[in-house]
């Protein structure tokens, strides 16, 4: 927000300089982004008197002049201007002014003549447009006075970044309060004129939309609408606003100056008289943002007889808005719900003054203020009779009570504040403050304090009057205690990223939002995931996967020579549901780098395979408990080189090889291979921590060798030896694979390795007999294998 000094002074009673304002700003969080001070700009530049001019004797359009600037000090300047004559008062920059633009003046030579500073225009002193000639001065200063005495435009200004909580100071006189608060001045009384009484106007309102629960107008009638007078353009200038007429900037300044927006109808161009109403959908109104807006469902709209006028709390209509032209003015001022506002103006995609105070809340006790001050401005600048106010619902506010303990300070906050400089700043900020016992008190919020909920949010403001520069600095102590109140969600997630880590992997961290290209090929776009306010429209849709994000971090680094790439993220991802954990991992290259003594071998699906294993097994999963499908993977993997991974009857994991064609068109490497893990899904069917036992019993390893067709799967073979073998299986594999003419055409030898052991006892060899007779006889049955 931008505001100048002399416009804060319209508020508060100060004598502080514009750069201890600024400090101060800074120090009660409102953070001053920019600060151009006019009066320093002018440091060194002073009232001087041309003593005596002669024709420089080396240059036809230059003159030697001898310049009084002080009581008994003349100094030579070197002056080009053709008005420059004896006894001509002017403003003279010394050695050492640095004049707008950063023009720094000094000490030097002109065709060989000695100049000591600068005779200026008042261009380049910044307060005016001529340049042709210096500036002739009229006044009774004596020389050497600064001239920035001279200069009203020497005021300060401020640009300063409020943060969304803080709607209290998005006016200036919310400024103005703070500092008076922080003892920086005092706070200026507002003139309220009564128009209780008067003629009564000629429209009236009705309130059908429950979001509006206040609306006062005023009438102004025979009014003349002219260009605004000087002083106003300069402060909506200043501020960032560009001046349209009288009326509307009168709407514009009272608004930033009080904070409550306001809206300025041409009452001639109103049919008959106006509702506050709630929209159907599919009505438009042509705005006064120059753009034409088709309203969705249960907007707050302005209406007259001819349909929608205005957007309640956003934007008014082209249609009924003030000109040169207008002779009655209809003023409005009111309270709308800052939900609907924030949704109408976030669907619309409409940003605009009025909507960022509403939506931030306002001050329900200034909205008739600010209607009596903007009706009397008006009537000053363009003329007019102003009707009696009318006003419809009611402005009655619950205000918040707060029971405070100021010990609190002390063990919340941990700074010792006394008790009286407690209540004395709440006491300065607006706040009424009720003893109910001791140190205990009921501290009433303000109505402009809508931040305030707790007892939290008043050690904030007490501290931020009392300034956190002034806390001691301490060093927090060290806690040794080991965190063990995670919650289950933040645990594995913190135990994947450094588990995907251990394996080798190195840790990205993309944005949620991809691009619709990007979803297309990754995911089937859903209406609810696409952004109504993208950033970019390369970042408009929300993930369903963390793949594509991986994608882009490979290609990136490949594109700078990068090779051999193993990357994994653990985040959030989004469906129609809502969101879920997700871990991937997506690998390119070779296995290990090319040496004297290795074979550079490209990763393969095995490999993210024994990668999934391992990280399952570090999130502990019961690995024999899984089963691999070889159907069902995403569209983005291979169709014959993915499977999903089933633990307990839910899909909790898939992996693959990524599609070729999705490989060529994201520019991958033929062979990229990936992996995601649903992690929600493991919460509930983990082992526990206390569930790892080793047996004290004997294990056994029993070897079978199965004769069966090359199509069946060796991984399903597997499957059914450890699901026969259960619960004494604890781990199997495949130690060896044979084909050849001995075994018949079409024929493979797979070798299944099998430990069996139990926790209760040491195993009979009758038992693994008949557990090992009981594995044959489900694979010969399942495959039709034969045992060799």
């Amino acid at each position: 927000m931008k505001f100048s000094l002399n416009w804060l002074k319209q508020h508060l009673d100060t004598n502080k300089s514009a750069q201890e304002i600024a400090d101060q700003l800074n120090r009660l969080g409102m953070e001053v982004e920019e600060f151009e001070d006019g009066a320093k700009a002018l440091d060194n530049v002073v009232v001087g008197k041309i003593v005596s001019r002669v024709q420089h004797p080396n240059a036809d359009t230059l003159g030697v002049c001898q310049v009084q600037v002080g009581e008994n000090d003349i100094r030579q300047i070197v002056c080009g201007a053709p008005n420059a004559r004896d006894g001509l008062v002017v403003a003279a920059a010394l050695e050492g002014a640095c004049l707008p633009g950063d023009f720094k003046i000094g000490k030097s030579k002109l065709r060989g003549e000695t100049s000591n500073g600068m005779l200026c225009s008042i261009k380049e002193l910044g307060i005016g447009d001529e340049y042709d000639c210096i500036w002739e001065v009229e006044t009774d200063l004596p020389v050497g006075t600064p001239i920035a005495k001279l200069v009203s435009s020497t005021d300060a200004m401020f640009d300063i970044d409020i943060t969304p909580n803080r709607s209290d100071v998005l006016s200036v006189r919310g400024v103005a309060r703070d500092l008076a608060a922080a003892d920086f001045g005092t706070l200026k009384p507002i003139a309220e004129k009564d128009y209780t009484a008067g003629a009564n106007q000629n429209k009236s309102v009705t309130i059908e939309n429950d979001d509006c629960s206040f609306f006062s107008s005023l009438e102004i009638k025979d009014v003349k609408n002219t260009e605004s007078p000087a002083w106003l353009v300069e402060y909506l200038e200043k501020a960032g606003l560009r001046p349209i007429n009288a009326i509307a900037d009168v709407t514009n300044f009272v608004m930033l100056s009080l904070g409550q927006p306001l809206h300025a109808y041409d009452a001639d161009k109103v049919k008959g008289n106006i509702t506050v109403a709630k929209s159907k959908g599919g009505e438009t109104l042509e705005g006064l943002d120059g753009s034409t807006h088709t309203l969705k469902a249960d907007a707050i709209t302005i209406n007259d007889e001819s349909g929608v006028i205005g957007l309640g709390g956003i934007v008014g209509g082209e249609s009924t808005s003030v000109d040169e032209s207008t002779v009655n003015v209809f003023l409005e001022a009111a309270h709308f719900n800052k939900t609907t506002i924030t949704l109408t103006g976030q669907a619309l995609q409409v940003n605009t003054d009025a909507r960022y105070r509403f939506e931030r809340g306002i001050d329900p006790l200034m909205t008739k203020i600010a209607l009596t001050n903007a009706a009397e401005i008006i009537a000053e600048l363009c003329g007019g009779e102003v009707s009696k106010i009318e006003t419809v619902g009611t402005d009655a506010y619950n205000p918040k009570v707060i029971k405070f303990d100021v010990r609190k300070m002390q063990t919340f906050a941990g700074v010792d504040v006394d008790e009286n400089e407690c209540i004395t700043t709440l006491l300065k900020l607006g706040f009424n403050c009720t003893k109910v016992e001791d140190f205990i008190y009921d501290v009433t919020a303000p109505s402009y304090m809508n931040i305030c909920n707790n007892f939290a949010d008043l050690i904030e403001e007490i501290l931020r009057i009392k300034g956190f520069d002034t806390i001691p600095v301490t060093l927090p102590a060290a806690s040794l205690r080991t965190v063990t109140d995670w919650d289950d969600i933040t645990l594995i997630n913190r135990r994947s990223r450094k588990n995907l880590v251990a394996l080798g992997y190195t840790e990205c961290l993309n944005y949620s939002f991809i691009s619709p290209k990007l979803t297309e090929t990754f995911a089937q776009p859903i209406e609810k995931l696409v952004l109504a306010n993208p950033i970019s429209e390369e970042l408009s849709h929300m993930r369903q996967t963390l793949i594509p994000g991986l994608v882009e971090s490979v290609v990136k680094n490949a594109k700078r020579g990068h090779q051999n790439l193993m990357f994994a993220e653990v985040g959030k991802v989004f469906n129609e549901q809502g969101e879920k954990l997700q871990a991937a991992a997506l690998r390119t290259g070779t296995k290990v780098e090319k040496s004297w003594n290795t074979t550079a071998e490209a990763a393969t699906v095995f490999d993210m395979k024994a990668d999934l294993i391992k990280f399952l097994e570090s999130l502990d999963v019961e690995i024999d408990k899984i089963m691999l499908k070889d159907s069902g993977a995403a569209k983005y993997y291979h169709p014959g080189r993915s499977a999903v991974v089933m633990y307990k009857g839910k899909q909790i994991a898939q992996f693959g090889e990524l599609h070729p064609f999705v490989a060529k068109k994201m520019f991958l490497k033929a062979g990229t291979v990936a992996f995601e893990v649903e992690l929600e899904s493991l919460l509930n069917d983990r082992k526990g921590k206390n569930d790892f036992a080793i047996s004290q019993y004997q294990a056994v390893k029993r070897d079978f060798a199965f004769i069966v067709d090359e199509s069946v799967k060796a991984g399903d073979v597997l499957m059914s030896v450890k699901s026969a073998c259960r619960p004494l299986a604890k781990s199997a594999s495949v130690f060896d694979l044979y084909e050849g003419s001995e075994i018949g055409e079409g024929k493979k030898s797979l070798a299944i390795s099998v430990t069996l052991q139990s926790d209760e006892k040491t195993l009979k060899d009758d038992e693994i007999n008949k557990v090992a007779d009981k594995a044959v006889k489900a694979v010969e049955k399942r495959f039709k294998a034969t045992l060799r």
